[in-house]
């Protein structure tokens, strides 16, 4: 079997937010351990640990790594990675700034280390993404209608592996 890995990073903005959350968690933590009344406190864990579990399963399912082997792709993430077939893709194009512009996020994550779920635009329409930047986008159409989005650090490469 010939694989091949081919690298993610973060855009700024994924950086950026991925890294301010836990000095806000850190924030929400120290507050109420300073107050004296008990229901002070455990009325701030509690929200406390729900943005601990949103980040925590956003960890869990960011994109590590996307691999190619001889008719497969995978999505790597620490749960649950996503395999497609080769022989299911129709086509795959690089996507530029403006094929993306004024796409919405409808069920996903947007930033907290990357971004994936399901997203739309006008142009493109419903899509999922496995992304960790908002530029160098791959659009994946598969045979049954589903559109992937995927962000390699070179998509050139990638897109040579997929065709």
């Amino acid at each position: 079997m010939n694989e091949k890995i081919f690298s993610v990073s973060m855009d700024s903005f994924a950086k950026n937010i991925t890294s301010i959350l836990p000095l806000i968690i850190l924030v929400l933590v120290l507050i109420p351990l300073n107050s004296k009344n008990e229901i002070d406190i455990i009325e701030s864990i509690l929200p406390l640990a729900l943005v601990f579990l949103v980040y925590l399963f956003c960890f869990l399912y960011r994109p590590i790594d996307y691999r190619t082997t001889d008719n497969k792709l995978i999505i790597n993430r620490l749960i649950k990675k996503v395999i497609l077939d080769k022989s299911e893709v129709l086509n795959v194009e690089l996507l530029t700034n403006e094929d993306l512009k004024w796409t919405i996020r409808t069920f996903g994550v947007g930033g907290l280390f990357g971004y994936f779920g399901k997203f739309r635009n006008s142009k493109i329409g419903n899509m999922t993404w496995y992304a960790t930047r908002r530029n160098h986008a791959i659009l994946i159409n598969l045979k049954d209608g589903q559109k992937i989005v995927i962000t390699p650090d070179n998509p050139e490469s990638l897109i040579v592996e997929l065709i």
